[in-house]
């Protein structure tokens, strides 16, 4: 073991000079990459690292180029053991400056688990050969031990049998691996202290490690970005550079928390908004694989059929209510990991195995998450071809009957497989979408979803490629990946995940029951024509829920509002009596029941004449247990909440049936309190200045016509919830997230999707995300007011 000794104390004397190198001149080595000196950090990193590829994560295009071209693909192995030590990130962003910083003031111990981590795909691939010894018969020891004589410790297990628990633990590692981690942190140590030669090349290296200079604090963060927000993108590319995070539960229970409480507000919104619903509708259906031309250029004939606007419709319901409840179960996982884990997992000691309650909380975690990231895999595989039509070609599927309706009736192809050179974008959703067999096992979703990342960030043509939906589906996906990115890096304890959810029993909890009902439910739907003939929309849909909320109040205008309102509360009661003959219980009961709390749906009053002086007319408030019927017309034409009969709703075994004043509304002779909502918020909350206050005028409703129309720019809305609280967070794709600064009043997160490819919120999602600022904050208009 004469390697594993010298490979050992050549590490540890790295990290002891670089470390006082670090100590005595850590302010003077920000210079040189405090200006934009790419030429210069380039010259740094040629000279001082010789085998630096190019182009970020060398080692996926080197995968990529055994599967997508017949040339010779390139055999240096060293982009598989540095595959993050590139000049395409040592040049851009802070990242040698905090590579620096991190491998200086930390011991090489910790980070010997994400360095092996970080040689997956060249190991999986074979591209890596770590020298062979027995199982099971000597170990090496990293984790702890912070001398020359002791890091990388060869241990043989007759002499000490404990290290074998601890070697199955994912604690220590085998002589192959680890001699992998010894050359893997020799080469970067060596890099960084010839690069901080090359830095301070006017001063003698004697100066540089004298003892009797003192050693300087952390440095103040990096701002990476230059923006007034946190990108998300940035600070996962930055990762490899810094030291190996822990789990953030309290961080990522707020994200959970506000994703599912998007998805709660998407799903009161289509019961309630007809022109959000015609939005949704149309989304979706304009990214359907039947758009896809055939081999001889033919589209697929039931395009805009009948039967196909029944698959759309039937569709957004599954998509609607199996994420509230995907995203549901996994807040209470989160939140019951939290509860688990008040000190983090730092407070558990890496020697022993995890709590049984506790790694049983996160093996259900990566569970729902995987499932999720199938879920929406199977979404983009439809949205990305019928978005790019003209590079894929639709092949029918021969097991597809002409009576099943809603199933999955085509596999597509991409039109060229040539190297992903040609179109990157493409390939990599082609390898996304795993059209190639198991290509994607090689790569591991992660570094797919961030590959994928990476090219529309650093390209904007590729970009505006996106559709709205694509961005918004593939945001989805980013996170869900991220997330179990971090589950998987829970060193040492994650290494006997994967095979420990091979042996787990299948998850079981109430919101997966759920998802069971509505799945079966939906099928019935779409394999009964008449049962699907009886609730469908009216066609065309674009004029049963044309809905002209952003036009002038008069006689023709409110009638549209009233005809599509009561066509979708007539869709959603006919649904709900569907599901309420096979369950027990209607869509609306699943609903409430995941709600976090209530929502109050508006319906339009009918039509009054404005007098001189009179405000214009807003829309009354009806309850939610009566969506069926649009509400009675109220003495004075004020915005208004009637308060519904409560209804206990069992939540084990099957419901009785509703009483009619809950199924179908509240009866004409019930008196109903009614309580003036505005009333509650007259209070102004926030003075802002005009561009934050135009904003908010904008996506609240108010009773000045002026304000009940316009677009929203993406820039001043940011300017906006900045001023009213929020730290603004670009995550993956579209989605931006909210955070409640400290200080703040407010105790929610909140997430919107950011308008692609155009910088301007429609007026209708602006409504929308009013609508989701009532329902949250209850904050309406009269809390706003000009400072």
């Amino acid at each position: 073991m004469q390697e594993c000794g010298g490979n050992s104390r050549k590490t540890d004397a790295a990290s002891e000079y670089l470390s006082d190198r670090r100590r005595s001149r850590k302010k003077a080595s920000k210079i040189p990459f405090e200006r934009d000196l790419r030429g210069e950090r380039q010259d740094i990193a040629n000279t001082q690292w010789q085998r630096s590829a190019l182009a970020h994560r060398p080692d996926i295009q080197g995968i990529l180029d055994s599967l997508y071209t017949t040339k010779k693909p390139r055999e240096d192995v060293a982009i598989y053991k540095w595959p993050h030590l590139n000049i395409e990130n040592l040049i851009h962003g802070q990242s040698l400056p905090l590579l620096l910083n991190s491998r200086g003031r930390n011991n090489p111990d910790v980070f010997a688990h994400a360095d092996l981590a970080s040689c997956k795909i060249g190991l999986v691939n074979g591209k890596i050969r770590t020298a062979w010894y027995p199982d099971g018969e000597a170990v090496m020891v990293f984790v702890g031990q912070d001398t020359s004589e002791t890091y990388g410790e060869f241990v043989h297990c007759t002499t000490n049998p404990r290290t074998i628990l601890l070697w199955l633990a994912g604690v220590h590692f085998r002589v192959g691996e680890g001699l992998l981690i010894l050359e893997v942190q020799q080469k970067i140590y060596e890099f960084l202290l010839d690069c901080c030669g090359k830095i301070f090349s006017d001063v003698p290296w004697d100066e540089l490690l004298s003892t009797q200079l003192p050693q300087q604090p952390e440095p103040e963060p990096i701002e990476t970005n230059g923006a007034s927000y946190v990108d998300l993108a940035s600070v996962v590319a930055e990762a490899p550079f810094r030291v190996p995070a822990t789990l953030d539960t309290g961080r990522l229970l707020q994200l959970i928390e506000a994703k599912r409480a998007a998805a709660e507000d998407h799903a009161w919104s289509i019961r309630e908004d007809p022109g959000y619903f015609k939005h949704v509708i149309q989304a979706r259906s304009i990214h359907r694989q039947e758009h896809v031309r055939d081999a001889q250029g033919k589209k697929c004939p039931s395009l805009y059929s009948e039967n196909f606007w029944n698959d759309v419709v039937l569709d957004t319901l599954y998509s609607t209510y199996t994420t509230l409840l995907i995203w549901d179960a996994f807040y209470d996982l989160t939140h019951a990991l939290a509860t688990k884990t008040p000190k983090g997992f730092g407070s558990f000691d890496y020697r022993k195995p995890l709590p049984q309650d506790v790694e049983s909380v996160v093996l259900d975690m990566m569970v729902v998450a995987d499932a999720h990231a199938r879920a929406l895999k199977r979404e983009l595989s439809n949205a990305v071809p019928a978005s790019q039509e003209s590079h894929w070609v639709r092949v029918p599927n021969p097991h597809r009957t002409s009576t099943q309706l809603g199933k999955p009736g085509l596999c597509m192809t991409r039109k060229d497989m040539r190297s992903l050179k040609d179109d990157p974008l493409m390939g990599m959703f082609e390898l996304l979408f795993d059209m190639r067999g198991a290509a994607i096992k090689g790569i591991g979703l992660y570094h797919t979803v961030d590959e994928i990342q990476r090219i529309i960030q650093s390209d904007q043509r590729q970009a505006q490629r996106l559709s709205p939906f694509v961005a918004d589906v593939f945001s989805d996906l980013a996170l869900m990946a991220n997330i179990c990115r971090v589950l998987d890096g829970l060193f040492p304890w994650s290494l006997g995940f994967e095979r420990k959810q091979q042996n787990a029993e299948p998850l079981d909890g109430p919101q997966v029951k759920l998802i069971d009902i509505v799945q079966k439910i939906i099928d019935k739907g779409s394999e009964n024509s008449a049962s699907a003939c009886e609730i469908r929309l009216p066609l065309p849909i674009k004029d049963s829920l044309d809905y002209p909320i952003h036009k002038v109040y008069g006689e023709q205008n409110v009638e549209r509002l009233r005809r599509a309102e009561w066509n979708l509360d007539t869709f959603w009661n006919k649904w709900d009596h569907f599901f309420f003959s096979h369950t027990g219980e209607t869509l609306n009961d699943i609903l409430r029941r995941s709600s976090k709390g209530p929502w109050t749906i508006h319906r339009t009053l009918p039509y009054r004449p404005i007098e001189r002086g009179t405000p214009t007319t807003p829309s009354p408030v009806i309850p939610t247990a009566s969506i069926a019927h649009p509400a009675q017309e109220p003495e004075t034409p004020k915005r208004l909440a009637l308060e519904p009969p409560q209804a206990k709703i069992k939540t084990r075994g099957i419901c009785n049936p509703l009483t009619d004043d809950v199924r179908h509304g509240v009866n004409e002779d019930t008196e109903v309190p009614v309580t003036d909502v505005a009333e509650k918020s007259k209070e102004i909350t926030f003075k802002l200045k005009d561009r934050a206050l135009g904003v908010f005028r904008t996506v609240f409703y108010t009773e000045d016509p002026n304000d009940r129309q316009g677009e929203v720019d993406w820039k001043d809305f940011l300017h906006a919830m900045t001023k009213v609280g929020f730290a603004a967070e670009k995550l993956y794709g579209s989605v931006w997230h909210f955070m409640p600064v400290e200080g703040s009043d407010l105790s929610r997160s909140f997430h919107v999707h950011q308008p692609h490819p155009e910088t301007k919120i429609p007026h209708v999602m602006a409504r929308n995300i009013g609508r989701r600022l009532t329902h949250t904050y209850g904050w309406t208009a009269q809390n706003f007011g000009k400072a």
